[in-house]
């Protein structure tokens, strides 16, 4: 491999040298002189009217500078607004302060900005609040009965919206026939539960804000994941112009999708420093961080599945309830209309029919998560498919092979309306199951339960429609944001380039990945390339950032400004080289006359040089080397694969150790293998955690009891196995380069397929797991009752 060829290479991660140095530079690093401290009041009732607050004393004490209540904020501020706004959908906002009531535990009341953020926690204490407790409902399917409390009066009941996917695919063929189910040989259903987690980044949630009165221009330190469409958002709730915010994005430690919405404090902390004319600095302690910061997941699944008695699904009709948390937040129920999405997953089936309904409930609004629904819809699909299997007395690989889209039926259009563009799911099960050595396994399983013993093999198939982005189809969901990458590219005279991306970095290798391409398109060494990210004043204009692995979109607008500099390069060069365009060709930082390479030929940074000074630039080119190339997909990227847990389960105890944990990932060419390794090892990480330890439990109050990491269990090594990674690869057809995303891909699979485990080496008592997370004490009570 010479220096050139960067795509495919096991390139180190640039952004970490600074970071393991404890160089890097985060929010809370961040002291502007003169810098004033925000602490907020938070609700500690679940659901309460406000019949009053008093904030006189906080007012008189030393060192507070500014108390915001609701009556404090200017009458021109308003809300943050819900982006994903489907037909039906109740209208919602994101409020700086509760208004008039609160609606969950932790919902900001009021903030008090202070010389330090002791003495604003001090004053805190000093303001009084007349609250009058109302009736809470912290469960999703009680929040739909009859007579439930309404926590958003104006929406007459609890349902946000109620969604149906009613069997079309894009082609709008509606194939959905509710006789098949009553006439079919066989059929299964299950009843599932999903807890409510998060992502949990090591940073939490941080801003500072800076008021420059005399040009009317407000700075914001930000550890958003989508800078240019805060900063939208942020200058449209403040009555600013666009151009007068300017958003600054340092290291972050970890997104996970939470940090894509906006939330209260952007809003309370903008407007404190304009007020005061001073930077005003909040960051989120643990508990605050735990209780505010959006939730994912939380939903109660129902589902029916129709079969021939040889295994083949004639259709698949369910109900997703999801526990929305007290409002809409930034992306709407968009998650729960995933997992509708996502149900049919790798499989045939046109008969396809899903309720998604939205439950208003006492608890923090739940919004974007890694995975983004994905997950929860993999997890229903693939119990089903178990189910199915056991109840046919047949393999759960074999019903999966039986039923499996084939790699000639590309491009498939699910029963959901997703349009799958390439794949090949039949490999990556098989290479799967030979690296799990399944057959061997499954031989074993008897034997090893005569000896106490319980090992079970689960299998988990996945797809993942990546690289969320058309702007028609966007338009199309009512999505209110656009789904196109934009890059910048610059040579400078001595041939060094410069990347600029709307793109935010925050642990997936976002500025390695990048300057990867732009080398190994341009033919330089990644040494010579820069990437600049992080300041909207000079990155392009993203309306989605950092978030439904979006990657491969952006690396896509890196390889067309190339080519564009590239074909300017040859232009140039036809001069310098008395030559015609046609004659030449740009390959490895040069342009060479064809046939003649050796002889006659310039490097690119000959050409930038020429570019700069403009003495004999060819008619119609301006001077530099430089373009901008702004990409909007015509179609998701999907991404797919498939994983094999092999684990024991110890019945007097509930614990569960894991044997093997085997990954097949097709994320199409791999643009840096290391990278890809760190991101699924991340993902499955997390998505274990959720698969047997996170949850946020609430009383019957709408009291968050685990607002601590003594409470919330966070996996650590001794949680996560190893895992041994194989790669199949199918080019999305559509795409430069064939990438696919694959940032989220690791968190699809492994709920289900530990589930499918755990069920496998207790099917002899007849335990079902299906509810997440498998906590021991969980596990435990399966299997009490199950020998009861």
């Amino acid at each position: 491999m010479t220096t050139t060829e960067w795509i495919g290479a096991r390139a180190p991660r640039r952004e970490d040298p600074a970071l393991i140095r404890g160089r890097g530079r985060y929010v809370a690093d961040i002291n502007l002189p003169g810098t004033l401290h925000m602490a907020i009041l938070r609700s500690p009732m679940g659901h309460a009217s406000i019949n009053s607050i008093d904030a006189s004393e906080a007012r008189t004490m030393d060192g507070v500078h500014m108390v915001i209540t609701p009556d404090d904020i200017p009458d021109h501020i308003t809300q943050f607004p819900v982006v994903w706004r489907l037909p039906g959908q109740k209208d919602s906002g994101i409020p700086a302060l509760a208004e008039g009531k609160v609606r969950y535990v932790g919902e900001p009341v009021a903030a008090v900005v202070a010389d330090s953020r002791y003495a604003a926690e001090d004053a805190l204490d000093a303001i009084d609040v007349d609250y009058e407790t109302l009736d809470p409902v912290t469960d999703p399917e009680a929040a739909l009965e009859e007579g439930a409390p309404v926590i958003n009066e104006d929406w007459g009941d609890n349902v946000a919206i109620h969604h149906v996917f009613a069997g079309y695919n894009a082609l709008g063929e509606c194939h959905y026939d509710a006789e098949a189910f009553d006439n079919a040989e066989v059929t299964v259903r299950g009843r599932l539960k999903i807890g409510r987690h998060s992502g949990i980044p090591l940073e939490t949630r941080g801003i500072v804000a800076d008021w420059d009165e005399i040009h009317g221009r407000l700075t914001v330190h930000s550890e958003s994941q989508v800078a240019h469409l805060f900063r939208t958002e942020l200058a449209a709730s403040l009555g600013l112009p666009e151009t007068a915010v300017r958003v600054l994005t340092p290291n972050m430690g970890g997104g996970f999708g939470n940090k894509w919405d906006r939330y209260p404090e952007d809003l309370l902390v903008s407007i404190a420093s304009m007020e005061l004319g001073r930077p005003v600095k909040w960051i989120a302690d643990r508990r605050e961080g735990l209780m505010s910061t959006v939730h994912g997941r939380a939903q109660v699944q129902e589902w029916e599945m129709a079969l021939q008695s040889d295994g083949t699904i004639l259709g698949l009709r369910g109900k997703v309830i999801n526990d929305l948390g007290a409002h809409l937040h930034s992306v709407g129920i968009g998650p729960a209309w995933v997992t509708g999405a996502a149900a049919p997953n790798q499989y045939k089936i046109a008969n396809y029919y899903c309720d998604v309904i939205a439950a208003a409930t006492n608890k923090t609004p739940a919004s974007t998560f890694r995975g983004f629904g994905g997950p929860e819809g993999i997890f229903g699909a693939e119990r089903m498919m178990d189910k199915a299997a056991k109840r046919l007395a047949m393999d759960p690989a074999e019903i999966r092979r039986k039923n499996m889209i084939q790699p000639d039926q590309f491009p498939w259009f699910n029963a959901a309306g997703a349009v799958y563009d390439s794949g090949n799911f039949p490999a990556c099960l098989e290479k799967a199951l030979e690296a799990a050595d399944y057959d061997r396994v499954r031989a074993e399983q008897k034997e090893l339960r005569e000896q106490g013993v319980y090992r079970g093999i689960g299998i988990s198939s996945y797809i993942h429609v990546s690289g969320f982005g058309p702007s028609p189809i966007l338009g199309y969901l009512s999505y209110y944001t656009g789904g196109y990458e934009g890059s910048t590219v610059k040579v400078d005279p001595n041939g060094k380039a410069t990347v600029y991306t709307g793109m935010i970095p925050m642990g997936q290798g976002t500025e390695t990945t990048l300057a990867q391409v732009a080398a190994h398109h341009l033919g330089i060494d990644m040494a010579d390339v820069r990437v600049v990210w992080g300041d909207t004043d000079q990155t392009p204009y993203t309306g989605f950032g950092s978030a439904g692995s979006r990657s491969n979109v952006a690396a896509v607008a890196v390889i067309r400004a190339v080519e564009e500099i590239k074909a300017k390069a040859v232009r140039i060069g036809a001069g310098m080289l008395e030559a015609d365009a046609e004659d030449l060709e740009y390959a490895d930082g040069m342009v060479s006359v064809k046939g003649a390479e050796e002889m006659r030929s310039v490097s690119l940074a000959q050409v930038a040089q020429q570019a700069y000074w403009a003495h004999a630039l060819p008619e119609g080119d301006q001077p530099f080397l430089e373009a901008t190339y702004v990409y909007d997909p015509p179609n998701f990227t999907t991404a797919s694969g498939c994983h094999v847990v092999v684990l024991d389960v110890d019945t007097n105890t509930g614990r569960i150790t894991f044997r093997n944990y085997v990954i097949v990932d097709d994320c199409g060419p791999v643009i840096n293998p290391l990278l890809v390794e760190g991101q699924i090892h991340g993902g499955v990480a997390q998505a274990l955690g959720g698969a047997l330890l996170e949850e946020f439990v609430y009383d019957d109050e709408g009291q968050l009891l685990t607002t601590s990491f003594m409470d919330y269990l966070l996996p650590s090594f001794t949680d996560v196995p190893d895992m041994e990674i194989h790669h199949v690869v199918t080019p999305s057809p559509h795409t430069d380069g064939g990438f696919k995303g694959m940032g989220e891909a690791g968190t699809f699979p492994p709920g289900a397929a530990v589930a499918n485990a755990v069920t496998d080496a207790l099917s002899h008592l007849g335990v079902e797991a299906d509810e997440l997370p498998i906590t021991p004490s969980r596990l435990w009570g399966l299997i009490q009752e199950a020998t009861r």
